[in-house]
């Protein structure tokens, strides 16, 4: 794992040059498991955290971008980016949501669509 990516290192690195601390926990992960999906509770707590308004958008629609966000995680280690921490996934998601309130009911559409056309089932 690179070390610009993980959360003990950068308590480490807080520590020894006495920075500031990340403003939420640092999320504790088992290296053998990667985050497959939220639940609408993990995604109410994050909401709590980041002082999310769901007045423009529901718990439901920020719970599928949390899930469609993860492939920015361990998913790929390619492309990961995130380390699967919830609330970097989570600000991605709210990120797409300021722009679009419905996004991820589209971005579902958009790939239903694309897969069918394509001929590829599943995900």
């Amino acid at each position: 794992m690179s070390p610009y990516i993980c959360p003990v290192y950068v308590n480490e690195m807080t520590r020894k040059y006495n920075c500031c601390k990340m403003p939420y926990p640092v999320p504790r992960f088992n290296s053998d498991e990667v985050k497959k999906s939220f639940t609408t509770e993990e995604a109410v707590e994050l909401a709590r955290m980041l002082d999310i308004n769901f007045s423009k958008f529901d718990v439901e629609q920020f719970r599928m971008g949390l899930d469609v966000e993860l492939e920015h995680g361990r998913r790929d280690p390619a492309t990961n980016v995130t380390n699967d921490d919830p609330v970097m996934t989570a600000k991605i998601a709210l990120a797409h949501l300021n722009e679009f309130s419905d996004y991820y009911s589209r971005l579902k559409k958009m790939e239903d669509e694309a897969k069918q056309y394509w001929g590829i089932s599943g995900k």
